[in-house]
């Protein structure tokens, strides 16, 4: 994302993702809630007018629902915020599900926050299958104009490059 910030046109990228990259790119560019466009394939002429669009796909969709607490003095911590520190990790393992087929054939996650679907292991899986099969999809009907931007063994980021006079149509499933 810092690469992608750092080397192209402000505003003139989208980032398909779940919420993580929502903040970071605030100013610099634009974000596409992956649940949104997964429902967005339901529209006609469904577009996203910037030249570049970077789609993330998770090959390891990470369970959100565990992370490492912090515990500091109580006199630091706020009345309301002092039930929100435990003295330990939830869960110290790291756990993930693969993308895989039957993972995208599965029906959309329910249309609901799309910070609530992000942290939801099952749903998480569901929309990383589905984007990974939709660019594939997309690769079929665009050949030159997908690329990987980055990859490495759990995550893979493609770049659409789109004539923003003529955009691609998105809703190919």
């Amino acid at each position: 994302t810092n690469e992608i910030i750092s080397e192209f046109p402000k505003e003139h990228f989208t980032i398909i993702s779940t919420t993580d990259e929502l903040y970071q790119i605030n100013e610099y560019g634009y974000h596409e809630e992956m649940l949104e466009f997964l429902w967005n394939q339901n529209n006609e002429h469904y577009t996203i007018p910037t030249p570049y669009l970077f789609v993330y796909v998770e090959k390891h969709s990470i369970w959100r629902g565990q992370y490492h607490e912090y515990t500091l003095p109580e006199w630091l911590a706020v009345d309301r915020e002092y039930n929100l520190m435990p003295i330990q990790s939830k869960d110290p393992e790291i756990s993930y599900t693969e993308i895989s087929e039957d993972y995208a054939n599965m029906p959309r996650p329910r249309k609901t926050l799309a910070s609530k679907a992000a942290i939801n292991h099952e749903y998480r899986a569901i929309m990383n299958s589905k984007m990974m099969k939709w660019v594939e999809e997309f690769k079929v009907l665009h050949p030159n104009s997908v690329t990987v931007f980055y990859e490495d063994d759990d995550f893979v980021c493609y770049m659409i490059i789109q004539n923003p006079a003529r955009l691609f149509e998105l809703s190919i499933l």
